[in-house]
């Protein structure tokens, strides 16, 4: 059973891994957006230095919805430390115009 866990996170690891990153580079400004803020509500948007590189959605603006609370406190830690962070957008999930939603940050 152990082998098998073990072999399930390398896996995703690499899979993870195989994803094209759409944006590296340290946080430039975070905006909080409530529920109430009709044209994207709930949603925590960010630019990086560097901007995104995924042809189909904005390169300057990104967000991560409320539900993925996870995804907005490693954002905020990276903030904090002034870290860079890699950021994997969903390409077919915009929350606003041509911006796209994360679904994973990283630290390189």
């Amino acid at each position: 059973m152990k082998n098998k866990r073990i072999f399930g996170v390398t896996l995703l690891c690499f899979a993870i891994s195989a994803e094209a990153v759409d944006g590296e580079g340290s946080i430039k400004r975070v905006e909080f957006i409530g529920k109430n803020f009709l044209p994207h509500p709930d949603i925590v948007q960010f630019k990086i230095e560097g901007n995104f590189n995924n042809a189909t959605c904005d390169n300057t603006w990104a967000g991560i919805r409320k539900v993925d609370n996870h995804l907005v406190s490693a954002l905020l830690a990276a903030r904090a430390a002034d870290k860079v962070v890699q950021v994997y957008l969903d390409s077919n999930d915009k929350y606003f115009a041509e911006r796209c939603v994360v679904t994973g940050i990283a630290y390189p």
